[in-house]
This record gives C-alpha cells, sequence and structure tokens, in this order.
C-alpha cells in the first residue's frame, strides 16, 4: 500500500524505541502513526526483524509541543508512546518493529530498490557498488544490513542518477512497493534516496 495512505486503512505504528511500561505490566513503544486509527483496547500484531508477536492497546499518550496527554485513540501523523500488553517482554519488542492490526502487516528480506544517489550540490558522489556489498537501509524505523544482489559483478553510478538493485536484508522489515527508503554506508553517510519497486 502506498506510504501516503491516511485514517482510512488499518492502522499500523512504526516502533522508534521500546522499553518497560511505566508504572505498570507491559510494553511502552514510541513512534508516529503511519496510517490508520489505533485506539485503547486495540489487539494487533507486533512484525518484523523475527520477533513475531500479539499484543492489545491499554494506553495511549499523545505528544504535543505543549507536552503529552492521554488520548482514547491517535491518527496518522500522531506522534505518541503506547502500553501494549500480552505475551510480551520489552527485550522481545525493538525498533524497527511495527504494531498493526491483525493480519495487515508482513515483513519481507528480498525486495528490488529504485536510488537516486545524492546529486553533486548535495554532496553525492561518484560510486561502485559491487555484488554482495553490505549497506544500511532505513525504512521508516528499522535500520537493517541489506547485502547487494549484482548479477554483473559490479555497477557504477554518477551523482543524480537513478539505479535499481536487488537487496537481501538480513532480518525480515515490513514494507510494500512505493515504500520511501535510504540506502547508506556502514557510517551512515547517505549515498541515495529511493523507494521499494518490487517485493520478491
Amino acid at each position: 500500500m502506498p506510504s501516503d495512505t491516511r485514517a482510512d486503512h488499518p492502522f499500523l505504528l512504526p516502533i522508534e524505541s521500546a522499553g518497560a511500561a511505566r508504572g505498570g505490566s507491559g510494553v511502552d513503544v514510541t513512534g508516529t502513526i503511519e496510517h490508520g486509527t489505533l485506539k485503547v483496547g486495540d489487539k494487533g500484531d507486533l512484525v518484523g526483524l523475527q520477533r513475531d508477536n500479539k499484543a492489545k492497546c491499554t494506553k495511549i499518550m499523545v505528544m504535543t509541543d505543549e507536552g503529552s496527554k492521554q488520548a482514547d485513540q491517535a491518527g496518522p501523523g500522531d506522534q505518541c508512546r503506547v502500553t501494549l500488553q500480552g505475551h510480551i517482554h520489552s527485550s522481545a519488542v525493538e525498533p524497527g518493529m511495527v504494531f498493526a492490526h491483525p493480519g495487515s502487516a508482513t515483513a519481507h528480506v528480498n525486495f528490488t530498490a529504485e536510488i537516486r544517489v545524492k546529486p553533486e550540490d548535495e554532496g553525492g558522489k561518484p560510486i561502485t557498488l559491487s555484488h554482495n556489498d553490505r549497506l544500511e537501509f532505513a525504512l521508516h524505523s528499522a535500520r537493517e544490513t541489506g547485502v547487494l544482489q549484482i548479477p554483473e559483478g559490479s555497477i557504477s553510478v554518477k551523482p543524480g542518477e537513478t539505479f535499481q538493485v536487488e537487496v537481501h536484508l538480513l532480518r525480515p522489515v515490513v514494507m510494500w512497493e512505493g515504500f520511501a527508503l535510504r540506502m547508506r554506508t556502514s557510517n551512515r553517510t547517505t549515498i541515495g534516496n529511493g523507494s521499494v519497486s518490487k517485493i520478491l
């Protein structure tokens, strides 16, 4: 589904941080609602990074410029802290996972990406990428290592050029065709921005 979908789609919350719930049982996660509306009492799936599980939303705190306030629900673009309860422990929830409406989110490891290398005026440089190179891919809150699959051995790309490359992630991440991503070096220098063009 497109990454600009809004409230009329099933809820999806990319998890940016996780820890033991404040003052009670469960796990507190933070993030910004990608799409859909999350309500207190909703049950959902924790998906991604080989740590799939189920949980129930028992509390929502929406972050504002004035601070945080408790709410019955949160919608697209809302930054919030959500308390999840179930057979889960904070050590089993980490950034890069998502909390999503049951059955609505699927994690993948193999995809084709279309990447535009940063232009020269943004610091872009000519690059040569080789088969089995390991780079970091940022997809919503996930920061995962991806192994490039380049049958011809290597490709050379100039600043501002767009290219396609097949990627194998070391751990599964929730994504869909058209989903925005960034490709970085091991020291987190951005090579270029792009999107998932095909799930393999």
